[in-house]
């Protein structure tokens, strides 16, 4: 028994390892990412001491690790990245126990390693896993996710009501949002405008198909009408709905279950839904074992968005204007969006009815 275990536990590390390297391999060859805008932070925070404010003061770390790296082993910048993204993506696998999640993540296997987002994935991950076991290591991690990414500050309701103990080392990598950080991060987020892939922005070109604008501004391509700040507002509330009646009334639900609702409904109903923010449910629903093809065919269909994002991004960024050839991929690529948020809003309404996991009875009990 012992030997078998051993055996299966060799073959998910070698299995786990040739899908990282394979994922390396597809970022390495096709680098759609923002590395670029880490280095020059990298940069100028190591010469001048200063950093954006757009990410929250704790996501410098990573890019400050792969400079480091870089000049460690005389890498250029990009390769220093993605190899630290792997060997954290490599982690990130094992601790979710499913090395078919990487099988469901390689059409995305760019941006994955291109973005930081797999560090407050893991530190979500793991305090996950340590709720129950190590709570105080948990909260701790769940304050690095914060401080990294601010959104995973939605799941402090669910961790509160599953422990108490130890949820104040949750505020100790919170220190790092001293105030003028927090007001540069929240400024930034509200000053966006509608990301061309985001539920706003669809909504928006099917009610003025023909006001809708294009720009290229915050690293990102945007797709906006007059009626998208109203309609930002009004899934807004929506969300802030849902949030009450899931993290607070739904106590029926799984913890997990509770986890990627309050994270789909959020995306779905935010202005900004980048690309990357699809690792994040699917290694979730991978580490519970939940809708599986779902949220695989979930992350396929993000990528076919990717080559419509190039053409889109250039139109952009070069052209600054829309001509006709562009208008009609940006037609066919909202098509591919419209699909996308179907497929996703049927995993929520999956995850509503889903009944919760059953528990195993301890031995000597009687279940009921």
């Amino acid at each position: 028994m012992a030997a078998s275990r051993r055996r299966e536990s060799l073959e998910r590390l070698l299995v786990t390892g040739v899908l990282v390297l394979l994922a390396l391999f597809i970022a390495h060859r096709a680098v759609v990412s923002d590395i670029g805008v880490y280095q020059v932070y990298a940069r100028n925070f190591w010469l001048h001491g200063s950093f954006p404010r757009e990410y929250p003061p704790l996501a410098l770390v990573p890019m400050l690790l792969a400079r480091g790296l870089a000049l460690a082993l005389h890498l250029d910048y990009t390769r220093a990245w993605l190899l630290l993204s792997a060997v954290v993506l490599y982690v990130l696998a094992l601790a979710i126990g499913r090395p078919t999640v990487l099988v469901a993540l390689l059409p995305l296997a760019s941006p994955l390693l291109g973005t930081y987002d797999i560090w407050p994935i893991l530190c979500l991950v793991l305090s996950y896993l340590l709720l129950e076991r190590r709570p105080a290591l948990s909260w701790l991690l769940l304050g690095v996710a914060i401080a990294l990414k601010l959104f995973p500050i939605l799941f402090i309701p669910l961790w509160w009501q599953q422990t108490r103990r130890g949820w104040g080392y949750l505020l100790l990598p919170l220190f790092t949002f001293y105030p003028p950080a927090m007001a540069s991060v929240l400024h930034y987020q509200f000053a966006r405008q509608a990301e061309w892939e985001s539920t706003v922005s669809l909504l928006s070109a099917v009610l003025t198909p023909s006001a809708m604008v294009l720009r290229h501004a915050f690293g990102s391509v945007e797709y906006y009408s007059l009626w998208s700040g109203r309609l930002s507002l009004l899934l807004d509330g929506i969300y802030g709905l849902f949030f009450l009646w899931i993290a607070f009334l739904r106590r029926d639900l799984g913890l997990m279950q509770r986890m990627l609702l309050l994270l789909s409904l959020w995306f779905l109903t935010n202005k900004v839904l980048s690309v990357q923010y699809v690792f994040w449910v699917v290694c979730l629903a991978y580490l519970e074992g939940q809708y599986l093809y779902a949220f695989g065919a979930l992350a396929w269909a993000t990528a076919c968005l990717y080559p419509w994002l190039t053409v889109i991004d250039q139109a952009a960024k070069v052209l600054l204007g829309l001509p006709d050839t562009m208008a009609a991929a940006l037609r066919l690529a909202m098509a591919l969006v419209a699909a996308r948020l179907l497929i996703w809003l049927g995993i929520v309404k999956g995850l509503l009815r889903r009944p919760p996991p059953e528990l195993p009875v301890p031995a000597g009990e009687v279940p009921g």
